[in-house]
């Protein structure tokens, strides 16, 4: 079948999820390295913040993903 591919920002969510849940677990500190890379989700609110309120993130593409993360 075709598939669609999925958007960046549906990646970026199961990365950043990924990365919150190992970040609770008891032993994150073994992962402290991996975490210096990551930055704030593009969530509804602070799209909403940055006047993007029509926006979703999930179907953000890279360039609009990264556009949006400089301001």
């Amino acid at each position: 079948k075709n598939k669609k591919p999925y958007a960046y920002g549906i990646a970026q969510k199961v990365i950043n999820l990924t990365f919150k849940y190992l970040y609770c677990h008891d032993e994150a500190k073994n992962y402290e390295d991996n975490f210096k890379d990551c930055h704030t989700v593009l969530d509804s609110y602070i799209l909403k913040y940055y006047g993007e309120k029509d926006t979703s993130w999930t179907k953000l593409s890279k360039q609009g993903y990264d556009d949006i993360e400089k301001r």
